[in-house]
Protein backbone atom coordinates (compact mmCIF):
# COMPACT_ATOMS: atom_id res chain seq x y z
CA UNK A 1 0.00 0.00 0.00
CA UNK A 2 1.88 2.99 -1.06
CA UNK A 3 1.29 6.29 1.27
CA UNK A 4 -0.17 9.27 0.59
CA UNK A 5 1.81 12.36 -0.12
CA UNK A 6 1.67 14.75 2.84
CA UNK A 7 1.76 18.55 2.49
CA UNK A 8 4.39 20.83 4.03
CA UNK A 9 3.53 23.74 6.03
CA UNK A 10 4.75 27.22 7.19
CA UNK A 11 3.19 28.93 10.31
CA UNK A 12 3.53 32.31 11.43
CA UNK A 13 2.55 33.75 15.06
CA UNK A 14 1.43 30.82 17.26
CA UNK A 15 0.18 33.42 19.97
CA UNK A 16 -2.19 36.43 19.50
CA UNK A 17 -0.94 39.61 17.34
CA UNK A 18 -1.85 43.34 17.22
CA UNK A 19 -5.28 43.81 15.04
CA UNK A 20 -4.37 45.12 11.68
CA UNK A 21 -6.64 46.68 9.56
CA UNK A 22 -5.25 46.26 6.44
CA UNK A 23 -3.97 44.21 3.72
CA UNK A 24 -1.34 41.76 4.30
CA UNK A 25 0.54 40.24 1.05
CA UNK A 26 2.94 37.36 2.13
CA UNK A 27 4.71 35.67 -0.54
CA UNK A 28 6.98 32.40 0.79
CA UNK A 29 10.34 31.06 -1.18
CA UNK A 30 12.79 28.05 -0.90
CA UNK A 31 16.94 28.95 -0.21
CA UNK A 32 16.85 29.29 -4.17
CA UNK A 33 14.02 31.99 -4.25
CA UNK A 34 11.49 29.77 -5.76
CA UNK A 35 7.76 29.95 -4.73
CA UNK A 36 7.42 27.40 -1.92
CA UNK A 37 4.73 25.12 -3.05
CA UNK A 38 2.36 23.81 0.01
CA UNK A 39 3.02 26.96 2.19
CA UNK A 40 0.70 27.96 4.87
CA UNK A 41 0.67 31.52 6.52
CA UNK A 42 -1.67 32.12 9.32
CA UNK A 43 -2.03 35.36 11.13
CA UNK A 44 -3.53 35.85 15.01
CA UNK A 45 -5.36 38.75 15.94
CA UNK A 46 -5.39 39.77 19.21
CA UNK A 47 -9.32 39.28 20.58
CA UNK A 48 -9.82 36.23 17.76
CA UNK A 49 -11.12 33.17 19.47
CA UNK A 50 -7.87 30.46 19.39
CA UNK A 51 -10.29 27.26 19.65
CA UNK A 52 -12.85 26.56 16.72
CA UNK A 53 -16.57 26.99 17.98
CA UNK A 54 -17.83 22.85 19.47
CA UNK A 55 -18.67 20.91 16.52
CA UNK A 56 -16.01 22.50 14.07
CA UNK A 57 -15.36 19.91 11.40
CA UNK A 58 -13.25 19.85 7.56
CA UNK A 59 -12.82 17.11 5.28
CA UNK A 60 -9.54 15.94 3.51
CA UNK A 61 -10.86 13.38 1.07
CA UNK A 62 -8.90 10.65 -0.45
CA UNK A 63 -9.41 10.38 -3.88
CA UNK A 64 -6.92 8.42 -7.05
CA UNK A 65 -4.48 7.52 -3.60
CA UNK A 66 -3.91 11.36 -2.88
CA UNK A 67 -5.10 13.60 -0.56
CA UNK A 68 -7.91 16.19 -1.69
CA UNK A 69 -7.01 19.15 -0.36
CA UNK A 70 -3.19 18.47 -0.61
CA UNK A 71 -3.09 20.93 2.35
CA UNK A 72 -5.91 21.34 5.09
CA UNK A 73 -5.96 24.43 7.43
CA UNK A 74 -8.07 23.99 10.41
CA UNK A 75 -7.79 25.64 13.43
CA UNK A 76 -7.62 23.45 17.10
CA UNK A 77 -10.70 21.90 17.96
CA UNK A 78 -11.86 21.21 14.90
CA UNK A 79 -12.59 17.53 14.06
CA UNK A 80 -11.15 16.43 10.19
CA UNK A 81 -13.09 13.46 8.46
CA UNK A 82 -11.13 11.52 6.32
CA UNK A 83 -13.61 9.76 3.72
CA UNK A 84 -11.39 7.00 1.32
CA UNK A 85 -13.39 7.48 -1.90
CA UNK A 86 -10.98 4.88 -3.82
CA UNK A 87 -12.01 1.29 -4.40
CA UNK A 88 -8.67 -0.11 -2.15
CA UNK A 89 -8.42 -0.07 1.53
CA UNK A 90 -5.85 2.87 2.86
CA UNK A 91 -3.89 3.54 5.88
CA UNK A 92 -4.07 7.32 7.47
CA UNK A 93 -1.72 7.97 10.39
CA UNK A 94 0.37 10.46 12.01
CA UNK A 95 3.69 10.16 13.56
CA UNK A 96 3.67 13.74 14.56
CA UNK A 97 4.44 14.94 18.30
CA UNK A 98 1.55 17.39 17.85
CA UNK A 99 -0.88 15.16 16.95
CA UNK A 100 -0.14 11.46 16.99
CA UNK A 101 -3.26 9.55 15.36
CA UNK A 102 -4.33 6.28 12.94
CA UNK A 103 -6.58 5.42 10.90
CA UNK A 104 -5.63 1.43 9.87
CA UNK A 105 -6.91 0.14 7.09
CA UNK A 106 -10.62 1.25 5.88
CA UNK A 107 -12.69 2.18 2.76
CA UNK A 108 -15.50 4.72 2.96
CA UNK A 109 -15.74 6.76 5.82
CA UNK A 110 -14.42 6.54 9.15
CA UNK A 111 -17.55 6.25 11.98
CA UNK A 112 -15.19 8.86 13.81
CA UNK A 113 -13.38 12.22 12.72
CA UNK A 114 -9.67 12.74 14.04
CA UNK A 115 -10.06 15.93 16.47
CA UNK A 116 -7.17 18.24 15.96
CA UNK A 117 -7.56 20.01 19.68
CA UNK A 118 -3.96 21.70 20.04
CA UNK A 119 -2.89 24.73 18.35
CA UNK A 120 0.26 25.98 16.76
CA UNK A 121 2.23 26.18 20.45
CA UNK A 122 3.36 22.55 20.04
CA UNK A 123 6.15 23.32 17.49
CA UNK A 124 7.57 25.75 20.24
CA UNK A 125 7.86 23.08 22.66
CA UNK A 126 9.64 20.75 20.76
CA UNK A 127 12.12 23.44 19.90
CA UNK A 128 12.26 24.41 23.76
CA UNK A 129 12.67 21.04 25.27
CA UNK A 130 16.11 19.88 23.84
CA UNK A 131 17.58 23.23 24.14
CA UNK A 132 16.88 23.04 27.98
CA UNK A 133 18.17 19.71 28.34
CA UNK A 134 21.19 20.59 26.24
CA UNK A 135 22.01 24.10 27.62
CA UNK A 136 25.72 23.83 29.82
CA UNK A 137 23.82 26.15 33.08
CA UNK A 138 20.47 24.37 33.65
CA UNK A 139 20.50 21.16 31.78
CA UNK A 140 21.55 18.75 34.35
CA UNK A 141 17.75 19.11 35.55
CA UNK A 142 16.26 17.40 33.36
CA UNK A 143 19.39 14.67 33.23
CA UNK A 144 16.39 11.93 34.45
CA UNK A 145 13.17 13.44 32.93
CA UNK A 146 11.48 11.88 30.48
CA UNK A 147 11.37 14.64 28.18
CA UNK A 148 8.68 12.80 25.74
CA UNK A 149 6.33 13.01 29.02
CA UNK A 150 7.91 17.31 29.62
CA UNK A 151 6.86 17.92 26.07
CA UNK A 152 3.29 16.73 26.52
CA UNK A 153 2.90 18.04 29.57
CA UNK A 154 4.94 21.69 29.30
CA UNK A 155 3.29 22.12 25.84
CA UNK A 156 -0.87 21.54 27.93
CA UNK A 157 0.56 24.18 30.33
CA UNK A 158 1.65 26.80 27.51
CA UNK A 159 -1.83 26.07 25.44
CA UNK A 160 -3.88 26.30 28.62
CA UNK A 161 -1.47 30.16 29.97
CA UNK A 162 -2.09 31.31 26.74
CA UNK A 163 -6.10 30.72 26.53
CA UNK A 164 -6.05 28.14 23.73
CA UNK A 165 -8.49 26.24 25.27
CA UNK A 166 -6.22 23.44 26.72
CA UNK A 167 -6.35 21.59 30.43
CA UNK A 168 -3.12 21.01 32.29
CA UNK A 169 -3.69 18.14 34.40
CA UNK A 170 -0.08 17.52 35.93
CA UNK A 171 1.56 18.70 39.16
CA UNK A 172 1.63 21.97 40.34
CA UNK A 173 4.53 24.40 39.87
CA UNK A 174 5.27 23.34 43.87
CA UNK A 175 4.78 20.34 43.92
CA UNK A 176 6.61 19.28 41.04
CA UNK A 177 10.11 21.14 41.91
CA UNK A 178 9.91 20.73 45.37
CA UNK A 179 13.10 18.73 45.50
CA UNK A 180 15.41 20.63 42.18
CA UNK A 181 17.17 23.10 44.23
CA UNK A 182 16.17 25.87 41.74
CA UNK A 183 18.02 29.10 42.42
CA UNK A 184 16.71 32.38 40.77
CA UNK A 185 19.54 31.82 38.81
CA UNK A 186 18.31 28.79 36.98
CA UNK A 187 14.59 30.35 36.77
CA UNK A 188 16.09 33.33 34.83
CA UNK A 189 18.21 30.99 32.78
CA UNK A 190 15.39 29.08 31.75
CA UNK A 191 13.41 32.36 30.87
CA UNK A 192 16.44 33.07 28.62
CA UNK A 193 16.60 29.69 27.04
CA UNK A 194 12.54 30.11 26.21
CA UNK A 195 13.10 33.28 24.75
CA UNK A 196 15.63 32.20 22.25
CA UNK A 197 13.52 29.11 21.29
CA UNK A 198 10.68 31.79 20.48
CA UNK A 199 13.31 33.84 18.62
CA UNK A 200 14.07 30.67 16.78
CA UNK A 201 10.78 30.58 15.67
CA UNK A 202 9.98 34.34 14.85
CA UNK A 203 6.95 35.08 17.48
CA UNK A 204 7.28 38.51 17.39
CA UNK A 205 8.76 40.54 20.99
CA UNK A 206 5.28 41.40 22.09
CA UNK A 207 3.60 37.80 21.99
CA UNK A 208 6.82 36.70 23.67
CA UNK A 209 6.17 39.34 26.42
CA UNK A 210 2.32 38.32 26.99
CA UNK A 211 3.35 34.57 27.24
CA UNK A 212 6.34 35.14 29.81
CA UNK A 213 4.30 37.60 31.65
CA UNK A 214 1.92 34.81 32.40
CA UNK A 215 4.16 32.53 33.15
CA UNK A 216 6.60 34.83 35.55
CA UNK A 217 4.27 34.58 38.54
CA UNK A 218 4.99 30.96 38.69
CA UNK A 219 9.27 31.94 40.34
CA UNK A 220 7.60 31.95 43.26
CA UNK A 221 6.83 27.87 43.69
CA UNK A 222 9.43 26.86 41.10
CA UNK A 223 12.17 28.94 42.96
CA UNK A 224 13.11 26.53 45.82
CA UNK A 225 16.54 27.94 47.18
CA UNK A 226 16.11 31.66 48.44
Amino acid sequence: MPRLPGSFFLCLSLLSSPAWSATLSVAVSDAAGKPLEGAVVTVSVAGAAKVAPAGTTAEMTQQNRQFAPRTLVVQAGTSVHFPNLDTVRHHVYSFSPVKPFELKLYAGTPAAPVLFDRPGIDGLVQDLVPRLAADATIGAFFKDTNLRELKKQLADQLCAVSGGGCAYEGDDMKHAHATMKIAKADFNRMVEVQQDAMDARAIPFADQNRLLARLTPMHHDVITVR
